[in-house]
């Protein structure tokens, strides 16, 4: 189910309570309470709140917080390990306890007072670091891709656990005369017993890096299909443009493995998007090492075009991507850009420059773009008329090319017709022109291409 697909408040019931079922530590003791019959109201009230202000915190942003230093995530995941063997040991030792010393009978163990039953809740419900992943990191991340829609979100979640809480808390108190007996009480602390030494083993086997980006397991991943190593993820009501035809855009670049797992993200700030809907993976400066291509756009300022280093990682460590250089935004929101496919040396100097066609649907104007350390200059602009890269509404960004043809400071340009057959240019930028030559078009290129290939091979043999 894409989460995405549903109203705010609806989306956050369902995944609310698809989160909270799971048997924990905290929903163990609240029904306890529930079968001892003691303080049943403090006792499931407070946990719901416990969950209500970790799902807001999460939704307010903590959980980029947690997703941004994988140390926390690390650290967290192994403190939930402890405390879920240790809760498992607890529950094992009562299932071989005297009968007299059984937790249902003796009432050693239960809060006598509305306060003790507050205290030992908030030890359950904040002293599990479990709980964190899944209202802080996966309820926060999920939610916060509504936009402004979020809090709605969060209403729906607030919702699924109150509802869970005082249900397992008056359900087990209607059924206490039929489970509270010794016999019961070591069956159910078998059980418990069980799922917290799984949870634990599951936990310790797991990377950290799964905890962290936990909303990779809830809501569609992007376009990952052709395994590049780096895909577009987390889609995201935040921008909502639309250019693609689509009400989302994508809030993070992540690594990829050959099976397609999630590795390490990296996520924009809430006031941006990847307005993409492909990753390009090349290497500008045939350094051996890729750089990744996308479409970084401001709600307010409008897109850019962002350069990523792409990190292979190594047999220890994961693949990784991190920002190197962007250019200028357009300026104004709800603008947007799309490059061409294709990197052309230019200056000589080693590195190619790349070719993007701003407001392809309004005004379309190519753009040559030089990296120069951290940022992606401007080195030239020409306005078009007749000719663009993208269709409002598709989903299809290929189609324009951008293709070394032999000789210094020019470069062949084919750019689709908005009347017919494509548009072949010659670039040259010594004399900082770009004229319709009557060249023969290539055959449209696939949508995974962006280094020269025979499209280009076929546009400069006729040069």
């Amino acid at each position: 189910m894409n989460l995405l697909s549903l109203p705010p408040l609806l989306a956050g019931l369902v995944l609310g309570f698809g989160l909270i079922v799971a048997i924990g530590a905290q929903n163990v003791f609240v029904i306890r309470q529930g079968l001892r019959g003691g303080q049943v109201l403090p006792t499931a009230l407070t946990a719901a709140i416990c969950d209500t202000v970790l799902i807001f915190l999460g939704i307010g942003g903590l959980f980029l917080v947690i997703e941004q230093f994988p140390v926390i995530a690390f650290i967290a995941k192994w403190l939930a390990v402890g405390f879920l063997t240790w809760y498992g040991l607890v529950s094992l030792r009562r299932v071989f306890q005297k009968p007299e010393d059984s937790w249902l009978t003796s009432g050693s163990d239960a809060p006598a007072t509305a306060m003790r039953a507050v205290t030992t809740t908030l030890g359950f419900s904040l002293l599990n670091p479990h709980v964190y992943f899944d209202t802080v990191v996966k309820l926060g991340s999920t939610g916060a891709q509504f936009g402004d829609q979020r809090w709605w979100f969060a209403v729906g979640a607030m919702t699924a656990s109150f509802v869970w809480f005082f249900s397992i808390a008056y359900g087990a108190k209607q059924m206490a005369p039929a489970l509270s007996t010794v016999r019961g009480a070591r069956i159910l602390d078998s059980i418990v017993a069980a799922i917290m030494f799984i949870f634990a083993t599951l936990m310790a086997l797991s990377p950290a890096e799964a905890n962290a980006q936990a909303v990779v397991n809830t809501v569609k991943l992007g376009p990952c299909e052709d395994l590049t190593g780096v895909c577009l993820a987390n889609p995201t009501k935040r921008y909502q443009h639309g250019v693609f035809g689509q009400s989302f855009e994508y809030g993070t670049l992540m690594t990829i493995d050959a099976r397609g797992s999630a590795l390490h993200p990296y996520n924009l700030p809430y006031e941006m998007v990847f307005e993409d809907r492909r990753v390009r993976v090349t290497d500008l400066d045939d350094d051996g090492r890729k750089e990744v291509i996308v479409i970084v756009t401001h709600r307010e300022l409008g897109a850019s075009v962002a350069l990523y280093a792409f990190d292979k990682g190594t047999d220890g460590e994961s693949a990784s991507v991190f920002p190197m250089a962007q250019s200028e935004f357009i300026g104004v929101g709800q603008r947007w850009l799309n490059p061409l496919d294709g990197a052309v040396d230019l200056d000589g100097d080693g590195s190619r420059e790349i070719a993007v066609i701003e407001t392809p649907h309004i005004r379309p104007t190519l753009r040559i773009h030089q990296w120069n350390g951290s940022k992606l200059d401007e080195i030239a602009r020409f306005e078009l008329t007749e000719h663009t890269n993208h269709v409002m509404g598709s989903m299809d960004l290929a189609g324009a090319i951008f293709c070394d043809i032999g000789t210094h400071g020019q470069a062949a340009v084919q750019i689709p017709s908005m009347r017919g057959e494509a548009g072949v240019f010659l670039l040259d930028m010594q004399t900082n022109t770009l004229r319709s030559i009557s060249a023969k078009p290539a055959e449209r290129i696939n949508a995974d291409f962006f280094d020269q290939n025979v499209a280009c091979a076929k546009l400069r043999d006729q040069f």
